[in-house]
């Protein structure tokens, strides 16, 4: 076997902001998409800091071409009451390669818990038709949901959904899981440019492409700005960004993502110079 991920490469990349690392129109599989963000020491963001973002705030304006998005949370879970063995294996259906998340020895036999790991903290060696994922560190999540669709509060450390008492849909904190029955996935947030913010998918198949949104220190600018300026000028985003001098002060007017592409853009055009 031959170790292809947790490429020990550069020093990661982390701040407290997002940027659109892969679009969603140029989707990559999850393999290619761990390479690629390994090779650059980037930090895919977690289902966690993707809740952050996609709910109550703005800030999922910033990075809507990475949606619909693979985050950096990996979820391995068994059939519902099926007590765990050395490993959870996962097929994928469109490739036949097999995904083997190895169990630690502290949770075999346990049932109904989702174990989780983080990127960039686990590892995928390589062989013909079988892929092991391996960590250092893997969380579990107790009292992991055995129905494949419904409404779930999700856990403090991972938002990965749980069995709970009866959750308001319309609250922050609801959480709309779907699932297979088994699978070895990592979460996919953002279906319909950001809309569905409370729907978490844990039925990705590894082969299917997605986008993906990094943590970044500072702001980030597309190699091509026409994404910006389309976003200044388009109605979908209210009325046209206006600016205007009154009393001596700069007043501007727009949405608040009109108004980031706009300071955005003028970041871009100040490093220009």
């Amino acid at each position: 076997m031959t170790l292809t991920q947790k490429n020990p490469g550069p020093e990661r990349i982390r701040g407290p902001n997002l940027a659109v690392f892969i679009r969603s129109d140029r989707g990559a599989p999850m393999e290619e998409t761990l390479r690629r963000a390994d090779e650059a020491g980037l930090v895919m963001a977690s289902n966690r800091r993707l809740s952050r973002a996609l709910y109550g705030r703005f800030e999922w304006r910033d990075i809507i071409e990475a949606f619909p998005c693979r985050s950096g949370t990996m979820v391995a879970y068994e059939k519902p009451d099926k007590a765990l063995e050395k490993y959870i294996r996962f097929t994928d259906p469109n490739t036949g390669l097999n995904y083997d998340f190895i169990v630690p020895r502290e949770h075999r036999g346990k049932k109904n818990i989702a174990l989780v790991v983080e990127h960039p903290d686990f590892k995928i060696e390589k062989d013909a038709h079988d892929r092991l994922i391996m960590a250092d560190k893997v969380d579990v999540v107790e009292r992991f949901p055995s129905s494949r669709e419904g409404w779930f509060f999700g856990d403090e450390k991972h938002d990965i959904p749980q069995e709970s008492r009866h959750v308001n849909a319309t609250g922050p904190s609801g959480r709309h899981m779907f699932r297979m029955e088994k699978g070895v996935c990592m979460i996919v947030r953002g279906y319909d440019c950001g809309y569905h913010s409370q729907y978490i998918d844990l039925s990705g198949w590894p082969s299917i492409g997605f986008g993906v949104a990094v943590q970044a220190t500072g702001v980030t600018l597309p190699g091509n700005i026409e994404p910006l300026i389309r976003e200044i000028r388009d109605a979908a985003w209210g009325a046209q960004l206006s600016v205007r001098e009154e009393n001596g002060r700069l007043i501007i007017d727009g949405t608040p993502g009109q108004i980031s592409a706009a300071a955005r853009l003028l970041e871009y055009w100040k490093a220009k110079q």
